[in-house]
């Protein structure tokens, strides 16, 4: 019986198979003259920032050597320059610099100048341009602060700066934030008292100058203003600080209108340390 039916079934079968395939049939050709979708824009490939004038360095080709570039013909320079600007001033090159900071100026606007040390022959010198609104927090970081700064590159090149051979790296739109190691001095500090005024008036601060000296990135002024008390309108005031670093017992004595923070008797200490003669800091102190 089942022999019988196969030739039967066997054109059926065959005649559903074509059937399924004529109702989804495959798509016809577009006529000539439609336009082609575009495919979609490949994501662009991300960069890390750069961490050191030495992957600076490390865009120009390996010949001429870069350590003999104090000895290099202008064309030469001209020749690196010219990779720098192609490779490195764009929006897409950024740099992360771990840096002590040299100089605070306005060139014209807010800037960090960096002497980065080296063994290349030629200075290396950083200078972070920053907008406005970072100004004040500028003025309150002091040479030798260790900060991580951040940017895109404005120019890159060998050129003589103040009568010298150098690599300048310029960056625009510049932040930054002090360094973990930098930040952790300020746990260091244990204040023990502190007093402000002159003469036989004096007030305790202790409380005041705690709070202030614990915050992270905050210089605060020695004077009545922040101290919130005058002890003896009209006359000038010192303040006097006792403080433990590192379990060590310190004392920080300064007149009013200097910048204090926790870098400032940390940095008090360590001289102290390396010297038996007291540092006293002066009105006229930058931070």
């Amino acid at each position: 019986m089942k022999r019988r039916m196969l030739p039967y079934l066997l054109p059926v079968c065959l005649v559903g198979s074509f059937t399924a395939l004529n109702a989804n049939p495959p798509p016809e050709p577009p006529p000539p003259g439609t336009p082609v979708a575009e495919a979609p824009p490949k994501r662009a490939t991300e960069t890390r920032p750069l961490e050191s004038y030495q992957q600076i360095l490390a865009t120009l080709p390996a010949s001429p050597p870069v350590k003999e570039a104090q000895n290099w013909t202008q064309d030469e320079k001209d020749a690196a320059n010219s990779i720098f600007k192609e490779v490195l001033v764009t929006p897409q090159a950024t740099a992360r610099f771990k840096v002590h900071v040299g100089q605070i100026a306005r060139w014209p606007g807010p800037t960090l100048f960096v002497e980065v040390p080296n063994n290349e022959g030629y200075h290396i010198r950083i200078f972070g341009g920053f907008t406005e609104e970072w100004d004040a927090r500028l003025k309150q970081l002091k040479k030798g602060d260790e900060v991580i700064m951040e940017g895109t590159f404005s120019h890159v090149a060998f050129e003589d700066v103040w009568k010298a051979p150098s690599l300048s790296i310029g960056l625009t739109n510049s932040s930054f934030v002090l360094s973990p190691a930098a930040k952790t001095r300020h746990t260091d500090v244990l204040i023990i008292s502190a007093v402000f005024g002159s003469g036989a008036r004096f007030a305790d601060v202790t409380a005041r100058v705690n709070g202030l000296v614990h915050q992270p990135e905050v210089a605060f002024l020695a004077n009545p203003k922040w101290l919130e008390t005058d002890p003896h309108p009209g006359r000038k005031k010192t303040l006097v600080i006792v403080y433990d670093f590192k379990g060590k017992r310190h004392v920080f004595s300064t007149g009013e209108d200097v910048r204090v923070n926790a870098e400032t008797l940390a940095h008090h200490a360590d001289q102290a340390s390396a010297s038996t003669t007291p540092t006293l800091a002066s009105p006229t102190d930058e931070p």
